[in-house]
C-alpha cells in the first residue's frame, strides 16, 4: 500500500511512499529507542554545540532547501 501526498493548493501529486510492513516498523522503532538511550546520555552542554551546528548549516543552505 502506498500513501500520497498531494499539494492542497494545486492537488499536484508531490510524491509517494510505501508503507512499512509490521517487521519493518518493529526494526525501525527498536533502532530509533537505541539512538534514544544512547542520546539522553549525551551531555546537555554536547547536545546544544550539536544542534546549534545543525542550526548554522540550515541557515547556510536556507536558499538551497527553500527551491
Amino acid at each position: 500500500m502506498k500513501v500520497i501526498t498531494v499539494n492542497p493548493a494545486s492537488g499536484k501529486k508531490l510524491a509517494s511512499y510505501t508503507l512499512f510492513s509490521k517487521n519493518q516498523l518493529d526494526q525501525s522503532l527498536k533502532v530509533s529507542q537505541g539512538a534514544f538511550e544512547e542520546w539522553k546520555n549525551v551531555p546537555v552542554s554536547q547536545r546544544a554545540l550539536l544542534v546549534k551546528g545543525v542550526g548554522k548549516k540550515l541557515l547556510e543552505r536556507k536558499e538551497q532547501y527553500a527551491k
